[in-house]
């Protein structure tokens, strides 16, 4: 046995500890069944067809620690009027705020069986590891036929040490006929901390659900998140997710039509810059009739930076009449970025209509000269032209106040992005 084998072997071990720590016997059982899981299959490594071009690193070879339960002030991570903080994955309750028709509980009397059930593990052992390794997880209800004008915000805060990991698992139940927007932000962190983040949300019949996550944590940290949706009958779910990168982020994301008449549109912007990897695993499930996906991510590579897109299209047989399309756009900025785009398509059914679309280059020059031509000098035609291929995602929310920040978080790190704000309010002579 290698010495690289061997000192994975003890890090596996060593997590045995830290697993089973949940506070009752359902949550135990669930544990249990995803540490069997992942000690026998263990760290994914390139081997791994889902993990080809995401090498974990240290995250495979050094054993991190539980970061400890703490109660901070984190007003300046909030911004909007309604919603939920939780600091290494606990509920800060003091922090609590719900409009009416809304609540948030522990999952004590939760039933997990029909997770266990799903064998979700298998195929996803870092998805196993993160399971097994949750404390306490919470179910954040919304009633039946409430319809709710301020978006509910769900702030994940990491503070923690080095080596240190955090496992925020939160269920989201969202009535039928049901009206809500959701925001997910991930905040915080610190040198090599590890984020593992599970949100499971399930969307009534003919509820109408808007949820945006964005990933800001702290460029040197670690962030695996796993988002599962579960849209049943002429429910719609608006998804938009912006990544702004760090040394890993991956986000796994999986969407299961369920109901007949069900309908999802997947959208996401993801920016990495110096030496980040990020990376979007996506898995759209069209399990019955009459289902529809819309699916547009879209990256731009700075740097040294790399991502990875792979996103898969699975049609059931029961599925006909299905309407999908994935689309992933990818920019790069410099010689030494790297993108890899893998969009896959699986059907049983006959009667549908799917495509998916692929493009991997740099910025327009025909239209930069253009643009020069009039008299708008090169640093900002640059600028000009990456934002407005984000805005492309990010105009379909709705909301604009939460619209506008979306818009800011990208400027921040667009390059020379101060031009556009100049140019925009005709400060500067272009």
């Amino acid at each position: 046995m290698s010495e690289t084998v061997r000192s994975v072997d003890l890090v596996i071990d060593s997590y045995k500890k830290e697993q089973l720590c949940a506070i009752n016997d359902k949550e135990k059982l669930l544990q249990s069944v995803a540490a069997e899981k992942f000690c026998d299959v263990g760290f994914p490594t390139q081997k791994h067809e889902e993990w080809r071009f995401f090498p974990l690193g240290e995250v495979s070879k050094v054993v991190f620690k539980r970061a400890d339960k703490l109660k901070i002030d984190c007003s300046s991570y909030r911004e909007e009027k309604f919603g939920v903080v939780f600091v290494n994955g606990h509920l800060l309750e003091e922090a609590v705020l719900l409009p009416e028709g809304v609540e948030i509980f522990d999952t004590s009397n939760l039933d997990f069986t029909p997770l266990i059930e799903e064998n979700r593990f298998a195929q996803n052992p870092m998805l196993a590891f993160s399971y097994s390794l949750f404390e306490k997880s919470y179910l954040l209800r919304v009633d039946s036929k409430a319809v709710l004008d301020s978006p509910i915000e769900m702030v994940f805060v990491t503070h923690a040490d080095k080596y240190n990991f955090v496992v925020p698992k939160v269920f989201v139940e969202v009535g039928d006929v049901a009206e809500v927007t959701f925001v997910e932000k991930h905040v915080g962190g610190g040198i090599s901390t590890l984020s593992l983040p599970i949100v499971e949300v399930s969307v009534g019949k003919a509820a109408n659900v808007t949820y945006v996550r964005v990933c800001d944590e702290e460029r040197k940290s670690y962030h695996f998140s796993y988002s599962i949706f579960s849209v049943d009958r002429d429910a719609n779910l608006s998804a938009v997710s912006l990544d702004l990168g760090s040394i890993k982020t991956r986000h796994d994301l999986v969407v299961m039509l369920v109901g007949e008449g069900a309908s999802a549109s997947v959208d996401g912007v993801y920016l990495p810059r110096k030496n980040d990897l990020v990376g979007n695993y996506l898995l759209v499930e069209h399990r019955m009739p009459h289902t529809t996906s819309h699916e547009l991510y879209k990256g731009v590579l700075q740097d040294s930076a790399r991502s990875v897109f792979k996103g898969l299209i699975h049609v059931f047989k029961e599925a006909q009449k299905t309407d999908a399309i994935q689309e992933n756009r990818n920019i790069l900025l410099s010689n030494e970025a790297l993108a890899h785009s893998l969009p896959q398509l699986l059907i049983f059914a006959d009667d549908v209509k799917c495509t998916h679309a692929s493009t991997i280059g740099r910025l327009d020059e025909e239209a930069i000269f253009y643009m020069r031509s009039r008299g708008v000098k090169d640093s900002l035609a640059r600028s000009l032209m990456v934002h407005a291929f984000c805005l492309e995602v990010i105009e379909r929310v709705s909301n604009s106040t939460l619209r506008n920040r979306l818009d800011k978080k990208i400027l921040s790190v667009i390059p020379n992005s101060e031009l556009i704000g100049n140019y925009l309010s005709s400060e500067v002579d272009v």
